[in-house]
């Protein structure tokens, strides 16, 4: 007769493939095993034969599909469930880690502010199950699982399927649904009636356990436990450890105690007990909560993301405190999987993008913000840095159809949580949740939103998960702004299209690739340039309020195109649309600065490092603008902070070049075009570039650099400012204007730049430059400063 294993991998060959077993429990088997339909790594668990023989299979299989209704990013899913060949199954995803049994069995106790974190996490899951009448009934270490240092709650559901389909047959064969060590005293004496105090109790039990090392209450058999459970008090946890505050004590008596209306009503609450009287006394004296060990402790669960934005209109107060500024730190990632860095990128920086179209503002942009992943810096220490009263922890989760935001509040002066909430959707309604979120948030600081906000926030648009999952890619990938990157980016972009044709925003992100990546000098613009305009009209066409796609346009008309009245246009209404988008600001600052209108250039570029005072691109732009307004040693000193955020800063490196060039600092501009050469990977252009200069002098080691790039320039694509650049600094006025000639023939976008970049002042009378400005459109550079 075949075994269990043979018996199943014969029923289910068509669905998965069972590679082997990975745990075993009073329950079930569980097998590692692969879903043939959605390529996917799944636990698959098999009800023990003796127990599967005492229930009945179709109500087994209906009690567990409420278990499949649960929606929750702490809720392990439920993916299958069925009878094959006499054998009961269930699915659920296979999770890489450990559970925190295999915590405890290989550390013994943990630290509190870890207990506490996971107290919370499984709570949670717990409050938002129970809510819904479903009880798990099975709260034990074995059920919870450690993903990313988070907490994952399994086999929800289960028990209770068990016992319902079991009946009068499961009592009458003497099998126990749960485990005793953590089983309340009504669920142990078989009471008909049990809710969520039962998880409770259970919940305590695996808090003790966490803190002293071993449940409350052990003994030499089942009965012998579960008789502890009815009749024995509990013993205090701090005579076991003296560094627990007597609160804790209190807290988790109350979770423990023997009449279910004398425990706490809600996991919840027994959360926030615990929480609450940890601050009693500290772990360790002067201990602080860092943002790198995440020990803030409150229940956000796979999603606790709290966004508290304020600006000068906008004031959030509880009691007589009052929060202003506020600023989001990178996202928890709760899925742990290796390949979700761009998908959790994209999920935070559309909600910031959703958050700022509504009006609330946001201090800091996703990309900026990431100098926080992992810092082990204070809560306190980010907030002083940044400015705020506030910091926001975000929480996010993407796992097959269910995608969950958690927010949490952090107050930056005492570091204690404000507020919490949770909340998920199916993968096709992602948009409506970063709306539902953005609305809540909105309402708890008191924004008054505008009726365009209304409007917006108000509309529900579906969207075909893989095309947004795309798009996000797409997103993270564009913001590198490698060679490299920006490829993968218009490639997800495209994916993204192929999955939905009119996804608007995928019309912008692809517009946006083309024209960085012409900028950047990767490709020509007459390559990129029609690509670029033809997405963001589309983009516009189906959407005529998308920022992204006023953005996109403009940047295409203007910098490719030289049409900086419809630029400007575009990049005023993108910034109406959503008045904290910091690149539109910083685009629209670069467009006035060519058209010298250099005071409402820096207005712009300050404005957009006031909301995002670490973004590396503002602070080059800013950096840009006063090179080319005189403003010299502010240009220097911007560039050296640039610097020392990216080493290898490209435009730091050009403009200090030009910056020593124009001072007569030679060495030094060999020294900054080298890094600048090196940092694009031509190492050997840059050794020449400094061998020539040791040899043949400034002048003629500028020639030679020229020379080389037009001779590079026939085999592939070279900008042709960087050559004009070279002959300027070789102080050539024909070969300049001939290169210069050259990028207005091709539509260079970095082109209208001459106007205002001192290096080319040496041609400013000649009549071809004077042409090339009149081309563009642009003020006589004679206009001066």
């Amino acid at each position: 007769m075949n075994s269990p294993v043979d018996r199943l991998s014969a029923a289910l060959a068509d669905r998965y493939i069972i590679e082997r077993e990975i745990g075993r429990g009073g329950m079930a088997t569980v097998y590692l095993a692969r879903d043939r339909r959605h390529s996917r790594d799944v636990a698959l668990k098999v009800l023990d034969p003796e127990l599967a023989a005492t229930v009945g299979h179709e109500r087994f299989l209906r009690e567990i599909e409420i278990a499949a209704k649960l929606n929750h990013p702490n809720i392990l899913p439920l993916l299958d469930s069925g009878d094959a060949d006499g054998l009961l199954f269930y699915a659920m995803p296979y999770i890489e880690g450990e559970s925190l049994r295999d915590r405890l069995d290989r550390e013994g106790q943990l630290p509190i502010e870890d207990a506490l974190q996971i107290t919370s996490e499984v709570a949670d899951a717990l409050a938002y199950a129970n809510g819904l009448q479903v009880v798990h009934r099975d709260i034990k270490p074995e059920n919870i699982l450690i993903s990313g240092g988070h907490a994952v709650v399994a086999d929800f559901g289960i028990a209770k399927a068990v016992t319902v389909a079991g009946g009068d047959r499961l009592t009458e064969t003497g099998l126990v649904v749960g485990t005793p060590a953590y089983m309340s005293p009504e669920q142990a004496t078989g009471a008909v009636r049990i809710d969520g105090r039962s998880d409770v109790y259970a919940l305590g039990c695996v808090f003790y356990h966490m803190i002293v090392g071993e449940p409350p209450f052990t003994g030499p058999s089942a009965q012998a436990i579960l008789a502890r459970h009815a009749v024995d008090p509990v013993s205090p946890v701090s005579t076991v450890r003296s560094t627990v505050p007597l609160g804790m004590d209190r807290a988790i008596a109350k979770a423990l105690a023997k009449v279910p209306a004398d425990r706490y009503a809600t996991a919840h609450e027994l959360a926030e007990a615990l929480i609450r009287t940890s601050a009693e006394q500290p772990t360790a004296p002067g201990a602080r909560a860092r943002v790198g060990s995440r020990p803030w402790v409150v229940a956000i669960a796979a999603v606790v993301l709290l966004f508290a934005l304020g600006g000068s209109w906008s004031v959030f107060m509880r009691g007589d405190q009052v929060i202003e500024r506020i600023a989001v730190l990178p996202p928890i990632d709760l899925a742990n999987t290796a390949d979700q860095e761009p998908i959790v990128h994209g999920m935070y920086n559309a909600l910031l993008t959703e958050l700022g179209q509504a009006g609330v503002t946001v201090i800091g942009s996703a990309q900026s913000m990431m100098r926080y992943q992992g810092t082990d810096k204070t809560v306190r220490e980010i907030a002083d840095e940044l400015g705020v009263d506030a910091l926001i922890e975000p929480s996010v989760f993407w796992v097959g159809d269910s995608v969950g935001i958690g927010v949490r509040l952090i107050d930056g002066r005492t570091e204690e949580s404000l507020w919490s909430h949770s909340y998920d959707a199916d993968a096709s309604n992602i948009v409506t949740l970063y709306r539902q979120v953005t609305r809540a948030i909105a309402g708890e600081i008191r924004v008054a939103l505008t009726p365009a906000a209304e409007s917006h926030l108000a509309s529900e648009r579906a969207v075909n998960p893989e095309a947004h999952e795309a798009y996000l890619q797409g997103r993270f990938y564009s913001g590198k702004l490698t060679q490299v990157d920006l490829e993968r980016a218009i490639d997800y972009f495209n994916l993204a299209l192929k999955r939905d044709s009119n996804y608007a925003p995928a019309y912008a992100g692809l517009s946006w690739a083309w024209v960085a990546s012409q900028q950047m000098g990767y490709v020509a613009p007459s390559e990129a340039t029609p690509t670029a305009v033809a997405a963001a009209q589309q983009a516009l066409a189906l959407d005529s309020l998308l920022p992204e796609g006023h953005h996109a346009l403009a940047t295409a008309q203007g910098w490719s195109g030289w049409d900086f009245e419809v630029a400007e246009r575009g990049l005023r209404r993108a910034i109406e649309l959503n008045p904290g988008y910091g690149d539109a600001r910083a685009d629209y600052s670069h467009a006035l600065l060519v058209l010298r209108r250099f005071e409402e250039a820096e207005l712009q570029i300050d404005s957009a490092l006031v909301s995002d005072p670490f973004n590396v691109k503002f602070q080059a732009f800013r950096g840009v603008i006063y090179e080319n307004t005189g403003q010299t040693s502010k240009a220097v000193a911007e560039f050296e902070k640039v610097l020392r955020t990216v080493p290898n800063h490209p435009v730091a490196h050009t403009v200090l070049a030009d910056i020593y060039h124009r001072a007569g600092d030679y060495a030094e501009v060999i020294a900054n075009m080298s890094s600048m050469y090196a940092a694009e990977g031509i190492e050997e252009f840059a050794e020449a570039l400094r061998s020539d200069y040791e040899e043949l002098g400034y002048a003629k080691a500028m020639r030679a650099a020229g020379d080389r790039l037009a001779a590079m320039s026939e085999a592939a694509f070279v900008p042709p400012m960087m050559v004009a650049t070279l002959y300027a600094y070789a102080g050539d006025s024909d070969a300049t204007l001939s290169w210069l000639e050259k990028g207005f023939d091709g539509h260079e976008p970095n082109l209208p730049y001459i106007g205002v970049t001192p290096s080319f002042e040496f041609i400013n009378d000649d009549p071809r430059f004077q042409r090339l400005l009149e081309g563009m459109k642009l003020p006589g550079a004679r206009a001066g400063r």
